[in-house]
């Protein structure tokens, strides 16, 4: 299915030419190098480590995935390097492919995703939301379906 052309949400591509360029102030020279390590980190240890005994960790493994997924965007967007691309897209297909979303669900033993809608569905709707914006141009078939698709069943 093709899609039309969608209006931005609140990252512009603007906004993404600015992470392109170099950074004078000291302060922003330090984020990037923090982010591009961070990168770098991210694409090569898949983990994301949660207690799962502990108070919703549905949501904590939410916003874990989402702090990779948006770093790997943003230093994607700033070098053109495919493997940062790559990783975000293999992140969404691991959150699509989660049986639970919900701490809550999990906790009853109701998988369904119409079961209820909280923080978790929320903090996860906008990881695919901000990396399909992002990267929805130059999206394959396959991968387009995968976001589409998670949109539809999940969010």
């Amino acid at each position: 299915m093709k899609l039309t052309a969608h209006p931005r949400l609140y990252i512009s591509d603007e906004h993404y030419e600015q992470v392109r360029e170099n950074p004078e102030l000291p302060i922003l020279r330090k984020v990037a190098q923090a982010v591009r390590k961070q990168a770098r980190l991210y694409v090569e240890d898949l983990a994301i480590v949660v207690d799962e005994t502990g108070h919703n960790s549905h949501l904590i493994r939410a916003r874990k995935l989402q702090q990779r997924v948006f770093t790997l965007l943003v230093e994607y967007k700033r070098t053109d390097d495919r493997r940062f691309r790559d990783a975000v897209v293999e992140d969404i297909r691991r959150m699509a492919e989660w049986e639970y979303w919900s701490w809550i669900t999990w906790r009853q033993g109701d998988a369904r995703p119409e079961a209820i809608f909280d923080l978790s569905y929320g903090e996860n709707s906008t990881t695919l939301a901000v990396a399909f914006d992002g990267l929805q141009a130059e999206l394959s078939p396959e991968e387009t379906d995968l976001f589409v698709q998670t949109a539809r069943r999940r969010s």
